[in-house]
């Protein structure tokens, strides 16, 4: 499905060199279409774990998870390989790729960072449309180790871990990793990726 987030113009990486597709345009209807119920169990929901190779603070054991709040932030939990009993389940929708919270308190809110500022920051997951926001649509980029790139309006936003909080939240950016900071890859588990790094 061609969506306004994934309907661009950049493909996947050769070394240091991003390689272009040529003659990529797509239409679609821009309306957003929200998990109608907030389960566990929505359709393809799952769990995304993070991975470094060098394994800051035992990174490699962590998930992505939704704190609580009005406007919660995106943090890392620990889990147990295979699953994200320990986590916070998602989905994306079949429109725009928009990354859902499925489950907890805030179910059925997006993705979302700051429509001014690219530096890097600590992603919320909020109404869809809420002012000052925009969504990340995410997706496995690769089906052979699920794992997930999130970008908005043809920019991809890359997932980080800082010393300065001891690697304990994700920061997005779509300028690259800040110093003091490292690169992290996010891996799609529903329920099981054999594939992912562990």
């Amino acid at each position: 499905m061609v969506g306004a987030i994934n309907a661009n113009n950049f493909g996947q990486w050769r070394n240091s060199f991003q390689v272009l597709i040529a003659g990529s345009n797509g239409y679609v209807n821009s309306s957003l279409i929200a998990p109608k119920t907030c389960q566990k169990s929505f359709p393809n929901a799952g769990g995304i774990q993070v991975w470094n190779p060098s394994n800051p603070n035992n990174l490699n054991s962590k998930w992505m998870s939704v704190g609580s709040g009005n406007s919660p932030s995106l943090n890392l939990v620990t889990g147990t390989s295979g699953a994200s009993s320990n986590g916070t389940s998602f989905s994306n929708n079949n429109i725009d790729w928009l990354l859902f919270n499925v489950n907890g308190t805030n179910c059925g809110n997006a993705l979302s960072v700051s429509s001014t500022n690219t530096s890097p920051q600590i992603a919320t997951f909020e109404t869809v449309g809420t002012a000052g926001k925009v969504n990340l649509g995410c997706w496995v980029r690769s089906w052979s180790d699920f794992m997930v790139t999130c970008s908005n309006n043809g920019r991809v936003w890359t997932a980080s871990v800082c010393s300065s909080d001891g690697y304990t939240s994700l920061y997005w950016s779509p300028n690259g990793v800040a110093s003091g900071c490292q690169w992290v890859g996010l891996y799609y588990h529903v329920p099981a990726n054999p594939n992912a790094p562990s």
